[in-house]
């Protein structure tokens, strides 16, 4: 499409001025074209004008109707589409599917285009509502109206190979939608007018069938589309040609922009009014209606500018001289000469179109083959990586319950351990033996190596090592019991410590600062400590002289034996008990 714009004061070669024979020229300007089909030689007009636009100018014709022979000598155009989703763009699509103006449903249209970037999309939206089971009666109804009109358009516009550009060759040219439905129609045509609206400009757009596409009504794509260019597109060149049968079905909005009216035959007494109302002439100067019901082929009531003449529109196909005759009533109108041609170069063009289309449609299946085979790859990958997934997860598995029966077999014998107390190496002279043995079983059902040919998972530590960690555990779990009883107990058992001879409660107390016999029921509270230091091991009773002694010494022996016969870990375990109890005790508080 052409880029820069050109001199919009440039003018276009009409016709001649019937009865005079005068040359008649309009200016480069939107352009209305009216008159009952078959009848007015709308389409013959609208192939002359595209054929006389200035040098530097294109034009784009639609073929809305299957079998139409209309501009034969203008270049095929690929249908071009760019849908929209917004709300406005999704309203005047439905509205031109049902062919009645939406009222109350736009908030349901609103909803259903929010977050959607396809048709599809919005399609899928509607569907999701109206399926949910959420839905109120009133909004599934309106779900399931929108759903059906949009069932309508999809399918043919997602299975047409459209393309992605807009290309416009120089001079004229047509697009072929007789193939499509109305409602895919208005899409192609509203996307083409907004592409080159938006990207392009020196371009004449001919919108057939005006009161299908451009109602009065109700909305429709290619309306929106249009009122944009009639409004801003002089700016850059771009400008329409309205081709509809009357006035009074298209919307105004557009119409009253328009600067040059073409005004042909018409039949029907209300829209014969509306074309001498439109003509700029004094009303006693005006043609009589039957003027307007009675002309012929390619004549026109011409309104321009300031001036209104009746023009007789000179043909492609007819030479200057002749059309010249035909407006001064010399000549009787010729007949289209050899139709027969005419259909053949349709035929080719149409041959054309379908070629192209083969080829776009061939050039889609083999990228959807492409994707196919890329995607069956990428899902065979996804496959293996899956099954090797599912290998390492069984490793994590036998890994994990390898683990567990470690730690359960652990837990029993250190369990056994502090049953058997001082017993446990007379029960279990090798019982560190055992518990290496435990674990090398344990060990044989897990992996050799991580899995990179590294390092071992696990090693097994020898049999000191072990002994040793326990012994480490053992000492941390007696510290932390003593670490862990009330203070007035830790006081208790550091009184013990101190004394030479067994203590009774009264005297414990009374070390700490407590006369227990006149605190009331404290004596209770007291016993209560001390039985709990007895239960705990920390303390004993001595039964011949009545009172209690603390046994920190044997209660560390007793924790540490069966892992430990080195003489110098247990008086290290003792000396930091006492450590822990040696802090001063003043006024009964430590």
């Amino acid at each position: 499409m052409q880029t820069k714009t050109i001199d919009t004061s440039q003018r276009i070669f009409l016709g001649y001025e019937v009865g005079t024979g005068e040359e008649v020229s309009i200016p480069l300007h939107h352009q209305v074209v009216t008159g009952v089909t078959r009848l007015s030689g709308k389409t013959t007009t609208a192939e002359a004008i595209m054929a006389r636009l200035p040098e530097g100018f294109t034009s784009l014709a639609f073929r809305t109707k299957r079998g139409e022979i209309a501009f034969p000598k203008a270049q095929q155009a690929q249908p071009y589409l760019a849908t929209r989703t917004d709300w406005e763009y999704v309203q005047s699509l439905l509205e031109a599917a049902m062919r009645e103006r939406l009222k109350f449903e736009r908030s349901w249209i609103i909803n259903a285009t929010r977050g959607a970037s396809s048709l599809r999309q919005v399609y899928d939206n509607i569907v999701r509502a109206r399926d949910s089971g959420k839905a109120r009666a009133l909004d599934q109804s309106v779900f399931t109206n929108l759903a059906a009109y949009f069932e309508k358009v999809l399918p043919q516009i997602e299975a047409h190979p459209f393309t992605s550009t807009l290309e416009i060759s120089p001079g004229p040219n047509v697009m072929d939608l007789g193939h499509l439905s109305e409602e895919v129609q208005a899409l192609v045509i509203a996307s083409c007018l907004e592409e080159i609206w938006q990207h392009g400009c020196n371009c004449l757009v001919v919108i057939p069938e005006a009161w299908a596409f451009i109602p009065q009504s109700r909305g429709n794509p290619v309306k929106w589309a249009a009122q944009h260019v009639i409004r801003q597109g002089g700016a850059v060149g771009v400008y329409l040609l309205i081709d509809s049968q009357d006035i009074a079905s298209v919307d105004k909005a557009v119409l009253k922009s328009c600067g040059v009216w073409l005004l042909g035959r018409q039949q029907e007494r209300n829209e014969v009014e509306r074309v001498l109302d439109q003509l700029p002439v004094p009303r006693s100067g005006r043609p009589k209606p039957e003027d307007v019901m009675t002309l012929p082929p390619g004549v026109f009531f011409v309104a321009a500018e300031d001036w209104c003449r009746k023009v007789y529109v000179q043909p492609g196909w007819l030479d200057a001289e002749q059309a010249r005759e035909v407006a001064r009533g010399t000549l009787s109108l010729p007949q289209r000469p050899q139709p027969e041609q005419e259909e053949d170069a349709m035929l080719q063009q149409e041959n054309t179109r379908m070629a192209r289309e083969l080829a776009l449609t061939k050039e889609v299946l083999d990228t959807s083959q492409n994707n196919l085979r890329e995607k069956e790859e990428q899902l065979r990958q996804l496959g293996e990586r899956l099954k090797q997934q599912e290998k390492e997860n069984l490793k994590d598995v036998r890994l994990w319950r390898a683990l567990q029966d470690f730690r359960t077999s652990m837990r029993v014998l250190l369990a056994l351990e502090q049953d058997l107390g001082n017993g446990v190496s007379e029960a279990f002279p090798d019982h560190a033996a055992l518990v290496e043995d435990v674990a090398r079983r344990v060990l044989r059902e897990l992996p050799e190596r991580d899995g990179s040919g590294g390092r071992p998972i696990l090693q097994l530590a020898p049999a000191p090592a072990i002994q040793e960690s326990l012994r480490v555990q053992l000492e941390e779990r007696l510290f932390k019991g003593l670490g862990a009883l009330p203070e007035r107990q830790k006081h208790i058992l550091a009184v013990l410590v101190g004394a030479d001879a067994p203590l009774t409660i009264q005297e414990i107390a009374r070390r700490l600062g407590v006369d227990v016999s006149t605190s009331g029921g404290a004596q209770s509270t007291w016993s209560t400590d001390v039985n709990t230091l007895v239960k705990e091991g920390w303390v004993y009773r001595d039964a011949g002289k009545r009172g209690f002694k603390h046994k920190v010494q044997k209660k560390a022996v007793e924790t540490l034996q069966g892992v430990t016969s080195k003489e110098e870990d247990l008086e290290v375990a003792v000396a930091t008990v006492l450590t822990m109890l040696a802090t001063p005790i003043v006024n009964g508080e430590r």
